[in-house]
């Protein structure tokens, strides 16, 4: 979707700056052109966030988007600080082990992964550097098996009813 149809829809964009690498890299000749780079970074209704990329010009840089990822994970008020969300989600003692698993990341991690969003950000003048932050298709699908087992041994009405008649309706169809 071109930038200036986004705006009507209520997107933020991000054009990056053109540079004359673009000309090779990204066949954008001139910088009048620079808006075919465009890239949403947020989708708003009401002047409140619906959808809200994880990079600047959200955040004043990518480290502060890194850091906002690891909060929202770790933090004292972070979804992986729910115990209880994760007892609805899984079945049994599921949830607390995926907990003791799904441990903070260390310090070095941490850094490393600024670092490559950085640069990938400070390189492309976009981050992710060569896809649509937000990718939102008018129509997709996805069909495929469902391992019913995997989902009945650890997770709460993690099944709808659809998924747990397929193989009767596949079958059925199918014959």
């Amino acid at each position: 979707m071109p930038a200036h149809a986004g705006a009507t829809l209520g997107f933020d964009w991000s054009i990056p700056r053109w540079k004359p690498a673009d000309l090779l890299r990204w066949h954008v000749p001139l910088p009048r052109f620079s808006t075919l780079r465009a890239t949403t970074v947020g989708l708003r209704h009401g002047g409140e966030h619906l959808i809200k990329a994880m990079c600047p010009p959200n955040y004043a840089s990518m480290a502060d988007a890194v850091d906002a990822v690891v909060a929202d994970k770790f933090r004292p008020k972070g979804i992986h600080s729910d115990e209880g969300l994760f007892a609805r989600i899984y079945r049994g003692e599921f949830g607390s082990q995926y907990l003791c698993q799904a441990g903070n990341y260390s310090a070095d991690v941490i850094a490393c992964t600024r670092d490559i969003c950085t640069y990938i950000y400070e390189t492309r003048g976009r981050f992710p550097g060569h896809c649509d932050t937000i990718h939102a298709p008018g129509v997709w699908l996805q069909a495929h098996h469902v391992e019913n087992d995997y989902y009945e041994r650890f997770f709460r009405n993690g099944l709808t009813e659809d998924h747990q008649l397929h193989d009767q309706w596949w079958h059925t169809a199918a014959g």
